[in-house]
């Protein structure tokens, strides 16, 4: 049986508060049989259908697909109408209708004024696009007040000639990002190599190399994205740091562009946040999180994007050993996913691999089985390392809570797991086959290990146990002591 399209409800909750008062206000009707739907749906927590049906009249239900197309329509003409003095393009667009009235009606002068104001609009935010069909109409309206067609000297071929070329360098740069990303996600997927001269190529590439202060906002965005993704393949961190802080710096020299680039303000801050984190240049990261979290909550439609900046908010923390600011953010986080209902998406769970280890350091065996059973029922493909990852936090998990008949079940289910080439795999099998034979040797067992552990470097699966501070478990074993108190006095 067909699934039933969830479009209207996705629309809905996609709706800001201030989208849903201004529909109430001026398209809906208390009579209307789509006001009572879009309230019903707006109270939904999930999509069903045929609790809708059921709670409205037969009529209603035998038309259910008819009803559904005309809300949606009706809320596409609320939005329209609710953006249509904040939105850029579309104020552009729309001013574009109304110097072709002004045309219509020979009204030349004013078409012209109006055409004026918009090249100001559109220069201001390099919608070249926009520029080439206002100078064809500029052109007209000069033709048309001079009446002299075959002497003018206005410039519309220079100029659409100008935007075309901004254009169309975009254009290739865009490109040949996007064969890049192509190149990375089949490294990443493992099927294809890393070749250091096809990254000096791209690198040496003229159109990369071409001088900054020449290009419009967009296109020096996307080369520095460009040099970043180069720069962490060639290993080359003076470009990657510059790269990713030239684009922080964009924003910050030309701040109107936030508003027409608001999911690329984010992606840059997310991203330069996250280098400084993992170079440990925490010096950056408050400015960088006060920013980026203000610039989000005073846009509704980003406002999701805060679950990013409180992660990285926490990895801070953690790394910093600052663990009495991790309680106060894991209770934002977890409110936060609940209200915008990502608690399935993988940067929640991200999240929970961070507060499983903190419930560790707590002691707290309820969140322990909470954040793993949060961790084992999600759908996200995390890849394979990390479900092993998982197998290992479960077995540790019972280790902690002293349960030995648990412990000795996700041991025996994680032996059927065979990870490829993973050493530390088949060394974290034994480690706990030893703990589970010999539990009065679990300091020296632990000594031997972390002293074996060399042979893991560049295990994926050993990164991610280093990378969520799982090694410190070891080491407040190897010294007998709980994790808060290696964490707190031992290191």
């Amino acid at each position: 049986m067909k699934k039933p399209s969830d479009h209207i409800f996705r629309l809905i909750h996609a709706m800001t508060p201030a989208e849903k008062r201004y529909f109430k206000r001026h398209f809906a009707s208390e009579q209307s049989v789509l006001t009572h739907l879009f309230d019903f749906i707006n109270k939904m927590k999930s999509y069903d259908e045929q609790l809708i049906k059921q709670s409205f009249e037969d009529n209603v239900a035998r038309n259910f697909k008819v009803y559904k197309v005309q809300l949606f329509e009706l809320l596409m003409d609320s939005l329209q109408a609710f953006g249509s003095n904040k939105n850029v393009k579309t104020k552009i667009r729309r001013g574009l209708e109304e110097v072709d009235i002004l045309l219509d009606k020979q009204l030349y002068d004013l078409a012209a004024d109006r055409l004026k104001r918009l090249k100001r609009l559109c220069l201001k935010y390099e919608e070249f696009s926009y520029l080439i069909e206002l100078a064809y109409k500029e052109f007209f309206v000069h033709h048309i007040t001079i009446d002299q067609i075959g002497i003018s000297d206005h410039p519309v071929f220079q100029e659409v000639e100008a935007y075309l070329q901004k254009l169309k360098n975009h254009n290739q740069l865009t490109f040949l990002g996007h064969q890049l990303m192509d190149k990375i996600r089949k490294i990443s997927l493992g099927i294809d190599s890393i070749e250091k001269s096809y990254f000096e190529k791209i690198l040496a590439d003229k159109k990369v190399q071409q001088a900054s202060e020449s290009l419009p906002f967009q296109t020096k965005l996307t080369q520095n994205t460009i040099l970043s993704f180069v720069a962490t393949y060639l290993e080359d961190k003076k470009l990657l740091e510059e790269s990713k802080r030239n684009n922080v710096a964009l924003f910050e020299a030309q701040p109107h562009f936030k508003k027409t680039m608001a999911f690329q303000y984010i992606a840059v801050m997310r991203n330069y946040l996250n280098y400084c984190i993992e170079e440990k240049q925490y010096q950056f990261v408050p400015d960088l999180l006060r920013k980026a979290t203000t610039y989000a909550q005073s846009n509704p439609n980003m406002a999701v994007h805060l679950i990013h900046f409180y992660y990285a908010d926490v990895q801070m923390h953690f790394n910093l050993k600052q663990f009495e600011k991790i309680a106060p953010l894991e209770k934002l986080i977890l409110e936060h996913l609940d209200k915008f209902n990502i608690q399935r998406e993988r940067i929640a769970m991200l999240c929970y691999f961070y507060f499983l280890f903190y419930a560790f350091f707590n002691a707290d065996q309820e969140k322990v089985s909470f954040y793993t059973k949060e961790l084992e029922e999600t759908n996200i493909n995390l890849g394979n390392s990390f479900q092993n990852y998982l197998y290992i936090l479960k077995m540790i998990g019972a280790f902690e809570d002293e349960d030995d008949d648990e412990l000795y079940k996700v041991w025996q289910k994680a032996k059927r797991a065979n990870p490829r080439n993973s050493h530390f795999w088949k060394a974290i099998l034994k480690l706990f086959d030893q703990l589970i034979h010999q539990p009065f040797q679990k300091r020296s067992i632990f000594s031997h290990f972390i002293r074996e552990s060399k042979q893991f470097n560049g295990d994926a699966l050993w990164n991610i146990f280093n990378f969520h501070r799982m090694d410190e478990w070891l080491k407040a074993h190897q010294n007998g002591q709980s994790l808060r108190e290696w964490m707190l006095n031992g290191t």
